[in-house]
């Protein structure tokens, strides 16, 4: 079994069909990238953004969120608790909560 020409001896390129279609999807890529960057703010692809939307390090964003120009690393973070207080009150003040705990016996 001599192998120094490579496996099959008569070797072709099999998938010329395809580089249209690869020629066609680089150039709508590239139609798709200069008119995102002729209307839009690229910036907005690598700005780090906090839990509402509110992109950081930018003078005004677009759901009329704080001006964060001058805090580029700021962190808005969600308060949990005013979210959970009072479904956690109801749990454990109720009938339900109560014999939950005197089962498990805490």
């Amino acid at each position: 079994n001599d192998l120094s020409n490579g496996p099959v001896a008569n070797r072709y390129c099999t998938d010329l069909w395809c580089l249209p279609f690869l020629l066609v999807a680089w150039l709508a890529y590239l139609v798709v990238t200069f008119m995102g960057f002729a209307d839009g703010n690229p910036a907005k692809l690598y700005l780090p953004r906090d839990y509402s939307g509110a992109y950081c390090g930018v003078e005004t964003n677009w759901n009329s969120g704080p001006n964060t120009l001058n805090f580029p690393y700021l962190s808005f973070t969600m308060n949990a608790t005013a979210t959970t207080d009072l479904v956690v009150k109801q749990l454990l003040c109720s009938t339900a909560g109560d014999s939950v705990i005197q089962t498990l016996g805490l």
